[in-house]
């Protein structure tokens, strides 16, 4: 099962040398790529996106938004807790770290030192760290599907009457 810390637990057992690679050798060589979402209402775009992240390199680290980021980012609570959504993700084989985070703004630069890439199907001007660093990819997210689409066709057969 995939370990999950937040992000204050990484920045706290790493330090600005990060020994947490020192004492794990294979930490030390990989190759980490850094993904993150709300991933609320799991579905097949988000395994589609884990799936071509994990591609760019050899551990893939996902940072999960904490309910209070997620109503920032989205403008919305998600309809399942941080404590589900990690739940999931944690029976998730592509994931090797699951990390809770708060905003992107509030990331210091020394979270990157020995992140290969950070991957994303959206931009704006909170990957600014990682775009300065020359670690930041943009990919595609999967077309038609999200947790809206989803939330929608539930909405959708509930108010014909088909939901049983």
């Amino acid at each position: 099962m995939t370990n999950t810390l937040s992000y204050d637990d990484i920045m706290y057992i790493s330090g600005v040398d990060f020994p947490l690679f020192s004492c794990n050798p294979y930490l030390a060589r990989s190759r980490i790529v850094f993904v993150t979402g709300v991933f609320d209402l799991f579905h097949y775009g988000h395994v589609n996106f884990l799936k071509r992240a994990r591609q760019f390199g050899d551990t893939l680290w996902c940072g999960v938004h904490t309910d209070d980021a997620a109503l920032k980012y989205k403008k919305r609570l998600p309809i399942m807790s941080i404590g589900e959504r990690c739940a999931v993700l944690e029976r998730c084989d592509l994931i090797d770290l699951i990390i809770t985070i708060p905003t992107m703004s509030e990331f210091r630069e020394e979270f990157y030192y020995y992140i290969e890439y950070h991957i994303q199907t959206d931009d704006n001007d909170d990957y600014n760290i990682a775009k300065k660093l020359g670690k930041f990819k943009l990919i595609n997210h999967t077309p038609n599907i999200s947790t809206t689409i989803i939330k929608e066709r539930i909405i959708s057969k509930a108010l014909k009457g088909d939901l049983k």
